[in-house]
């Protein structure tokens, strides 16, 4: 049965999380509520998350966490890897009559009903993702991202920073451009050079610059 079929064959759902919830879990739950929340109003959901930071207060989860059922028809958890990581969820989970996983961990235990792990590998229909993920990207290719997601611009709570410390749109602008191009040519430098010539040469370059800071103390 299709995730959504069981949704509609559903008339109380809970939702529920790992403990000590992070962005990404109660991101998804809530997310969740809202949709089912828009889609489904005659449906009666419930979230279930424990120890939510105050970062989070802004999501009103208080009035999704305020619909509660002895018992449901459909329990969904989303971002947990096993039972026990539910909590004080976990004795509303096993009096539900069906329950659905959804996950990203790759330790997961399919602790549920049915369980939806992993996109990625579904996306590639392919049950080894680690041999999957060898298919679809090259050790050089993976290198050049992550070089060029070191270097480049970073969050936007960052580009913000420095929007307010700089006082010049153009000099913000520019030293996000900056960082882009500049992760990009070395990136691209690291992608067309070989994957054990490149570490060495950052070495090379980390050294030499050591070696700089040091002489001027010296000369200092």
């Amino acid at each position: 049965m299709k995730f959504i079929e069981k949704i509609e064959g559903a008339d109380t759902i809970a939702i529920g999380g790992h403990v000590r919830p992070d962005g990404d879990c109660v991101g998804s739950c809530m997310g969740l509520f809202g949709y089912l929340a828009d889609h489904y109003p005659e449906k009666k959901v419930c979230v279930y998350l424990e120890e939510i930071p105050e970062a989070f207060d802004y999501l009103k989860i208080d009035e999704a966490m305020s619909e509660k059922a002895d018992k449901y028809d459909l329990f969904i958890a989303l971002d947990c890897g096993s039972i026990d990581r539910l909590g004080e969820a976990q004795e509303i989970f096993e009096k539900a009559v069906d329950t659905v996983c959804v996950d990203h961990h790759i330790s997961n235990t399919n602790f549920a009903k049915e369980n939806i792990v992993s996109s990625l590998s579904i996306l590639l229909d392919k049950s080894n993702i680690n041999a999957s993920m060898s298919d679809l990207i090259s050790c050089k290719a993976a290198l050049s991202f992550l070089i060029f997601n070191i270097l480049c611009a970073p969050c936007l709570a960052a580009i913000s920073a420095i929007f307010r410390e700089m006082h010049s749109v153009k000099r913000a602008v520019f030293a996000i451009i900056y960082q882009c191009v500049f992760a990009y040519a070395v990136a691209f430098f690291a992608y067309h050079t070989s994957i054990f010539i490149f570490p060495l040469l950052i070495m090379i370059l980390f050294a030499a610059v050591h070696l700089t800071q040091k002489n001027k103390k010296y000369l200092a």
